[in-house]
């Protein structure tokens, strides 16, 4: 009732969503709420939209919408100054192996100008992080993405760590094989 109110009544007559600011964070951790907050962002004039976006975002709240799965829709509608990749820089990794968050870390990485993707690929181009991405159910596939969009120098260094990484675990996988096979042997004595 309330999506249909706020996409069908007039702008001005839709000062009753005033309400809402004070309870933004645990609509957005709600499943209908979210869906009331999201109606809100596309619907509402600037003034009245303002300290919905501000409520979510200034208040740290971000990063804890980023962990739930109502978080994820709303991720459009709030980002309109950026501030998603502010709260990923430094933590894109941890973020990347969340099963909601990885959502928005690929989201991110496609639909944000390049120097802020480029940012965020920086954190993982050392081998280590790559490892951990590589293993991750969820982080492998922000991966992917990383190597998906990114270009020049940096595409290289995903490439060759990626690889390197590769040629590790199938040296492991050899090194398992003779493993085994020597223990089929010694047990067939």
């Amino acid at each position: 009732v309330i999506q249909s109110l706020l996409r069908n009544l007039a702008p001005e007559a839709l000062s009753f969503a005033s309400i809402f600011t004070a309870e933004a964070l645990r609509l957005a951790s709600h499943p209908f709420g979210s869906r009331v907050l999201q109606c809100c962002f596309e619907n509402l004039p600037n003034r009245q939209r303002s300290p919905l976006i501000e409520e979510v975002l200034n208040r740290g709240h971000l990063r804890e919408l980023f962990l739930t799965q109502f978080g994820v829709k709303l991720y459009h509608s709030v980002d309109s100054q950026g501030r998603v990749v502010a709260e990923l820089r430094g933590r894109f990794l941890d973020m990347a192996k969340h099963k909601f968050a990885s959502h928005i870390c690929e989201k991110a990485l496609l639909y944000y100008n390049s120097d802020a993707s480029r940012a965020l690929i920086d954190e993982i181009l050392d081998s280590n992080s790559i490892r951990c991405m590589m293993r991750d159910q969820y982080a492998n596939y922000v991966l992917q993405t990383a190597l998906r969009i990114e270009l020049g120098q940096r595409k290289k260094l995903l490439i060759e760590n990626v690889e390197g990484e590769l040629k590790k675990r199938q040296n492991l996988s050899r090194a398992y094989m003779s493993l085994q096979q020597s223990l089929n042997d010694v047990v067939e004595c």
